[in-house]
């Protein structure tokens, strides 16, 4: 990115298709192009694949976008969050549609329910307890409080 001089900083952009994009961070720059500078930031919902961009702003009003990158999870990277959870957890991790089941301590299923990548899992329906989450082959646990 070339007007690194004038940085406000950088809004940190994600897609799970590589064409609609969703802003989901900022990053203030540190303002002068005098070596070279880190930044970081922690996207805390990734999806199973995802596609990431920079747009770079200027003090001046001007922009310009980095090059879309993309960031493939290991399959067993699958999280579930908030946990404990209170009326609903999100599954991180999908890159598509996927069935979750949800079950008891006595290995019931309580409920089941397709979930899209960055969808919630409503719980509020459900006693508070701990609880199996399994989406495929991979199983997590998560506790309700509701």
């Amino acid at each position: 990115m070339e007007s690194i001089g004038y940085n406000k900083g950088f809004r940190i952009e994600r897609s799970v298709d590589a064409k609609t994009f969703e802003n989901i961070g900022f990053v203030d720059g540190l303002g002068d192009n005098l070596g070279d500078k880190t930044y970081t930031f922690l996207d805390a919902k990734p999806y199973f694949k995802s596609y990431y961009r920079l747009k770079q702003l200027d003090w001046d009003g001007k922009s310009e976008y980095s090059r879309i990158i993309t960031v493939k999870q290991d399959k067993n990277n699958l999280s579930v969050y908030p946990n404990p959870a209170n009326t609903e957890f999100f599954v991180s991790g999908l890159d598509r549609e996927e069935a979750v089941e949800i079950r008891n301590s006595e290995g019931r299923i309580v409920l089941k329910q397709k979930v899209n990548p960055g969808q919630p899992v409503r719980t509020d329906k459900l006693s508070n307890g701990l609880y199996l989450i399994k989406v495929g082959e991979e199983t997590r646990k998560v506790v309700i409080q509701n």
